[in-house]
């Protein structure tokens, strides 16, 4: 046994690129494959792959993200709110009440 997954459905890809923001490499962790069995993937379910400056913007997104989440000693598997709705709803913000 290989360990791979069997290929996910298109609407599953499409559902983890394009509503979940899934990078190709999260992708391909995932489903344990390597870049051109994604790629073929994408090619026969007809995909649009992200062009650079996209792809570039959503990893900094990302990044930005979990320095955040580090930044406040939050667990990643925590309630996902945003580190400043968290200090809105809690204060976390150091201050002194």
């Amino acid at each position: 046994m290989s360990g791979r997954k069997p290929k996910p459905p298109r609407e599953e890809l499409e559902r983890m690129y394009l509503e979940e923001d899934k990078t190709k490499e999260e992708i391909k962790k995932i489903y344990s494959v390597s870049h051109a069995t994604l790629k073929n993937w994408f090619e026969e379910y007809e995909i649009t792959s992200r062009n650079l400056s996209e792809a570039q913007i959503l990893s900094k997104s990302k990044w930005e993200t979990e320095k955040e989440w580090s930044q406040y000693g939050l667990d990643r598997d925590y309630d996902k709110r945003s580190p400043a709705s968290l200090s809105e709803s809690e204060d976390i913000s150091g201050g002194v009440n």
